[in-house]
């Protein structure tokens, strides 16, 4: 393994829902820095911490000693049950009577470059549906990382990488969901 790069990839399970704030949360964590809209545009706020009641731990993971060895972090929101469910189906597995919608927000390409996440909705049970297990992947690359990953060798995956001003850079796959939800009906 000497020599390869070297990636780390984490879930968040603690409570229900908590893979919806997975992305931002690591994002923050990993970069030690914080976007916000305000009026004017997006503010950056470098984060020094991180306090939940009486826990401080620090922030910038890749700006801890020894991080330099870690290329990249890897999170995906979109790595739960209904996506077993939702790619199983597609595999044939199941009762064909069941029906499965899914809607969230998305980003990609083909949002013509709109930072802003948009609404979407897709029939799972519908013919033409696809999804792949990449779906959902965001890769946080290490600014400082002695064995770089390069993004092309993830492909589907979203990849950001943090500049010196605390600006992250995005490299989008045409479609990125950020959240989803699926209603899933079983015949009677």
């Amino acid at each position: 393994m000497q020599g390869l790069p070297f990636l780390i990839a984490v879930q968040d399970f603690h409570s229900p829902g908590s893979m919806r704030l997975i992305n931002s949360a690591m994002t923050e964590y990993v970069f030690g820095v914080r976007h916000t809209l305000r009026e004017g545009g997006v503010h950056v706020e470098w984060i020094g911490e991180h306090v939940w009641g009486n826990v401080r731990e620090p922030s910038g993971f890749f700006h801890f000693e020894n991080a330099e060895n870690v290329s990249a972090v890897i999170v995906n929101s979109q790595g739960t049950l209904p996506k077993f469910n939702r790619i199983g189906y597609l595999a044939g597995f199941g009762d064909r009577g069941v029906r499965m919608i899914r809607t969230g927000l998305r980003r990609g390409e083909l949002d013509g470059g709109n930072p802003m996440p948009r609404p979407f909705r897709q029939v799972v049970h519908a013919t033409g549906y696809s999804e792949a297990w990449v779906e959902g992947m965001v890769v946080l690359h290490n600014p400082r990382a002695l064995r770089p990953r390069n993004p092309s060798l993830i492909p589907g995956a979203a990849h950001e990488f943090l500049q010196e001003d605390g600006r992250i850079i995005s490299l989008l796959p045409p479609f990125h969901p950020h959240f989803s939800m699926t209603s899933i009906t079983v015949p009677k």
